[in-house]
């Protein structure tokens, strides 16, 4: 028989979610301030200001986009990675590619139906259920564990362990 994977905590996952950011908004932010600093400091925006705008957006969006990759191969994010969690579904399994992409996309289009979006802005707030799963993993049939308890299943019941598969912590 299998042996059981433990569920994520919530403070690692809050943690690996913040790490996320810092990854793939920080180029953003940065671009963001210098057109803001250029436009409330009453000095003319010049064409420099707007390309480090531009580049800081474009920076961010390519790291979105390869966190989005690696997300799809491993079933980390680069946060979750860091903090040695692992995406699976709520069977136990690996999920596909298309269901991770899925639970990225879940949120965003439940926010565009009109009285459900209103709901997304409590999404985290269905972390402190037992299962410990947000409404997009519900969306999802997703479910957080730590990468370090999780085995994938094997034939005859064997389970490869997590390095071996791709999954792993930053050392």
């Amino acid at each position: 028989m299998r042996t059981p994977y433990t569920l994520a905590s919530r403070t690692r996952r809050f943690q690996a979610r913040l790490w996320d950011w810092v990854y793939c908004w920080t180029p953003g932010v940065f671009g963001c301030l210098a057109l803001n600093v250029a436009i409330f400091s009453d000095l003319h925006v010049s064409d420099a200001t707007l390309s480090v705008f531009a580049l800081g957006f474009l920076a961010s969006l390519v790291l979105l986009l390869m966190n989005l990759v690696h997300f799809v191969r491993t079933g980390q994010s680069w946060g979750k990675k860091r903090m040695g969690l692992l995406v699976i579904n709520v069977s136990g399994d690996r999920m596909t590619g298309g269901g991770l992409v899925w639970r990225c996309l879940a949120p965003t289009v439940a926010a565009m139906v009109p009285f459900f979006g209103l709901i997304m802005y409590f999404d985290c707030f269905f972390i402190f259920s037992e299962s410990r799963r947000c409404l997009h993993d519900h969306l999802a049939s997703s479910q957080v564990v730590d990468a370090s308890s999780y085995e994938e299943p094997g034939p005859l019941g064997t389970g490869l362990n997590p390095s071996e598969i791709g999954f792993s912590t930053f050392s």
